[in-house]
């Protein structure tokens, strides 16, 4: 877990809000995503609800669904892939890299690859929500740290 005692910035670059393109194409996305549900193909769903949340960060709707998407694309089945921790390792680590660096972006998007893998790691949870407060998202971070609280 990443903990830092320093403040967002309101004039970090990172905290950019979507433009109305950028949410509309997010938008987009996430309706082929839907669309996808219909048929279960749960791969092409995450990746399309995953470019959503890629493309705008604040928008909790988009990683809310994301998740149930892939808990649902691994049946529940409380560990994700298989040898999950396995394949989790090289993110962890670069996550700690990026959190010496203080590169809060690079975090929340290795945080969101990790939890394609195994939605139910709580440090990657409590990670992302610490990188998103640190963005600036803090009602997106809230909803992290209630789910790294709910997988203990």
């Amino acid at each position: 877990m990443i903990v830092t005692l320093s403040a967002p910035d309101s004039n970090d670059p990172h905290r950019k809000q979507a433009s109305y393109t950028e949410r509309k194409i997010a938008d987009d996305f996430f309706k082929r995503g839907a669309e996808a549900m219909k048929r279960q193909d749960w791969d092409y769903v995450c990746q399309m609800i995953r470019t959503a949340v890629d493309l705008v960060p604040e928008v909790l709707l988009y990683r809310g669904v994301l998740r149930r998407v892939t808990e649902k694309r691994y049946r529940h089945n409380g560990t994700g892939a298989a040898m999950a921790s396995m394949k989790l390792r090289p993110t962890k680590a670069s996550i700690k890299k990026c959190g010496l660096q203080s590169d809060w972006k690079s975090i929340a998007k290795l945080c969101e690859d990790g939890l394609a893998i195994n939605p139910w790691d709580q440090a990657l949870h409590s990670d992302l929500g610490n990188a998103l407060r640190l963005m600036g998202y803090e009602e997106v971070a809230v909803w992290c740290f209630h789910r790294a609280g709910e997988l203990e």
